[in-house]
């Protein structure tokens, strides 16, 4: 564009070419993806048997859509160039993109040359997916996070208009996480303050929590200091692995710095759609001296009919049978489920030697039942009183 002056280009011009780019950005991308499919169809036809096939093209879709998570990265500027910060693509190429690597699990055992044709779930699809362990959902979830997807939660204090980075360590769970910028940083040391705040206000009730054991937020690491050790971040879980809108599509992943010797904290506050905090889980531990044994406490926090509430505080002050720290405090709420989880639990295994043929195949299907007041739970109910016995 530049060297337009001097008249050695024919046209179009560069800028002429440029802005029509810019213009017809969404068409022009689509043809970007309509080559793509039609040389991966083309490839296709040459790889024997349907298992081969699905592989090729599974990858094919992971590289693709990993080229619109990653494609603000891949020119990132030069003194004589510099990082083009427009939109590189739309909502709707995406969505096209996203919807091709969605279907993965529809074309399994059943993939269709050469037209890449969607079938409805048969029951082995969803077998396959079913076999899937969590591991390999979690994978699949990450590959599927994109910047666009953390934008649409507006009620929030963070920025979530941030890049997305994704850890897909072999032998680790992955997961999609934002860095903290300077708003964000300011934001999540405020959540730590007022949740500090909390656990001072529980003090009272639990004599054993001294005043050393608490959040200290000039030590935490809200940057990265050391590539071998671990920061603050936000991980990104906007969708369930069914496609779903998480209950938490974010949360607040915090650690202390690393040259803290005698004192650790880590954590975790989980956000709601509405930017609410929903629950917590806080570890600290408190070392009186390099040489000695460090002490510990373990807060889970969880909101209950509307209460931000601590539910359950363990501490290695005291320990169990096995060594392990020991709930010195509970909520009336935990408590209350845990009567009744034990309930349904004699009540399980009595429909297990009773009623085997009727009784559910797993203590969880049968709460779910109890959960839904579902027919089969009232015929259960109703089988169990003809023998003497309340459900």
């Amino acid at each position: 564009m530049q060297y337009e002056e001097y008249g050695i280009f024919e046209s179009p011009t560069p800028s002429k070419y440029y802005r029509k780019i810019i213009s017809e950005i969404e068409e022009t991308v689509d043809e970007f993806i309509n080559r793509a499919i039609t040389r991966e169809k083309s490839v296709l036809s040459t790889i024997r048997g349907t298992e081969q096939k699905y592989q090729h093209y599974e990858k094919f879709l992971i590289a693709l859509i990993s080229a619109f998570d990653c494609a603000h990265t891949f020119w990132k500027g030069d003194k004589m160039s510099p990082h083009y910060t427009g939109e590189l693509f739309t909502k709707k190429n995406y969505k096209k993109v996203q919807n091709l690597y969605d279907d993965l699990d529809n074309l399994y055992d059943q993939y269709v040359i050469p037209e890449i044709v969607v079938k409805r779930p048969s029951p082995e699809i969803i077998e396959h997916s079913a076999k899937l362990n969590y591991v390999e959902k979690e994978r699949i979830m990450v590959r599927r996070v994109a910047q666009i997807d953390m934008a649409q939660f507006t009620s929030t204090k963070y920025d979530l208009d941030c890049p997305i980075y994704k850890s897909m360590e072999q032998h680790a769970h992955p997961y999609a996480f934002m860095k903290l910028n300077s708003r964000n940083t300011q934001t999540a040391k405020r959540d730590l303050i007022w949740l500090n705040k909390l656990i001072d206000s529980y003090r009272d009730r639990i004599p054993l929590l001294s005043k050393e054991f608490y959040i200290d937020v000039h030590r935490i690491a809200f940057h990265e200091q050391d590539k071998d050790y671990g920061y603050t971040i936000i991980v990104c879980e906007p969708y369930t692995f069914e496609g779903k809108v998480s209950a938490y599509p974010y949360h607040l992943q915090f650690v202390s710095k690393y040259d803290s010797r005698n004192y650790s904290a880590t954590g975790k506050i989980y956000y709601g759609v509405e930017g609410k905090i929903e629950k917590a889980d806080v570890s600290i531990w408190n070392r009186s001296s390099s040489y000695g044994t460090a002490d510990g406490w373990i807060f889970c926090f969880s909101r209950i009919n509307g209460l931000f509430v601590l539910q359950q505080a363990k501490t290695t002050l005291r320990t169990d049978d096995k060594g392990n720290p020991l709930a010195v405090y509970k909520d009336e709420s935990l408590i209350r489920y845990e009567k009744e989880r034990d309930a349904d639990l004699r009540s399980f295994r009595w429909l297990e030697t009773n009623l085997p043929s009727i009784c559910p195949k797993s203590f969880g299907g049968f709460r779910r039942m109890k959960n839904s007041e579902s027919k089969n739970y009232q015929r259960l109910v109703e089988e169990a009183r003809k023998m003497g016995k309340q459900i």
